[in-house]
């Protein structure tokens, strides 16, 4: 099969691609301060601007120019949804995992479909038990979000730029086709079950159940916290050395699905490592935002505090 319509290669290169156009929007400020910011940190960025728009002067053919440019990304931004379409992406999760569950327990039409694009030697394939068990995983995931944004969360005006949402519905869209790809071709896995295999199971179930109840116990404090100018600053054990300990948690979860799924002759899923770095990207840039909008809230009160991992950034 040409490499070109690999399955596993394309799904690889999307969050590859995805991950370097996050890095790139949010290493150019005109594009960091339109695009990556959202709600009450878009606001301040929005006051700075304009703050600094009123001092500016107006001379020559550069200045134009830039203010044409200005003008341009600053209508790109108004392309905005409300943030509570967060909800979205766990719907649409619950649904297309769901269904992708049911295709790889019964090896239906669908997968099959996708499966005659995918050369794996089997030595290379994982076994078919992984792939059920993470998809479980992502299932379950999908539906505690789910209770978080329509129990827990507050109602809110906040407003996010189109390409988050739009991004977020495609991750959502190729991740539970992502970790099943590499089951291709599908292997059973004899009984009895090795005690190493046993062991990979449990451990990166476990890994992945503990950071989810360290999400979601982060989740409830930071939904419990008056909205807007009353807005605290978080006092929960988990935020005492991170200001996003949340952001951790999920990168953890993804972490534990590519080692959970690991082929047979390697020690992580290379194509579950590539979703993995698309979220460890997008929530370290996002966090970056998060520790600026704190120091601005509550200057010195946050130091120590890291914006994500603790002791290292």
């Amino acid at each position: 099969m040409d490499a070109l319509y690999d399955p596993i290669l394309l799904t690889r290169a999307f969050f590859i691609l995805a991950s370097a156009t996050i890095l790139l929007i949010a290493s150019i400020p005109a594009l960091h301060t339109r695009f990556v910011v959202y709600g009450a940190r878009q606001h301040d960025v929005d006051s700075s601007r304009d703050k600094s728009i009123s001092f500016g002067e107006t001379s020559g053919d550069k200045t134009t120019e830039t203010s044409a440019i200005d003008t341009f990304l600053d209508h790109l931004a108004t392309y905005r949804v409300p943030h509570a379409w967060f909800t979205h992406f766990y719907l649409f999760s619950l649904v297309n995992s769901g269904f992708w569950l049911w295709q790889l327990y019964t090896e239906g039409a669908a997968i099959r479909f996708i499966a005659a694009y995918v050369a794996l030697p089997p030595a290379s394939a994982m076994y078919k038990e992984q792939a059920l068990l993470a998809e479980l995983l992502i299932l379950f995931t999908s539906l505690r979000r789910i209770y978080e944004c329509m129990v827990l969360a507050k109602p809110s005006t906040s407003r996010m730029w189109c390409l988050h949402w739009i991004l977020g519905m495609a991750f959502y869209a190729i991740l539970p086709v992502a970790i099943w790809l590499e089951a291709i071709p599908f292997i059973q896995h004899p009984d009895p079950w090795s005690p190493t295999f046993l062991l990979r199971l449990t451990s990166c179930t476990a890994l992945f159940l503990l950071a989810s109840r360290a999400q979601h116990a982060v989740h409830k404090h930071l939904y419990a916290l008056p909205p807007g100018p009353n807005y605290v600053l978080p006092t929960h054990p988990y935020l005492a050395h991170t200001l996003t300990p949340h952001y951790l948690a999920e990168c953890a979860e993804y972490a534990a699905l590519a080692l959970l799924t690991a082929p047979r002759d390697a020690w992580i899923n290379r194509t579950m490592l590539a979703a993995a770095v698309f979220v460890c990207v997008n929530l370290g840039v996002t966090a970056k935002g998060t520790k600026e909008w704190y120091v601005r809230r509550f200057g010195k009160r946050v130091k120590g505090r890291a914006r994500m991992v603790p002791y290292v950034w």
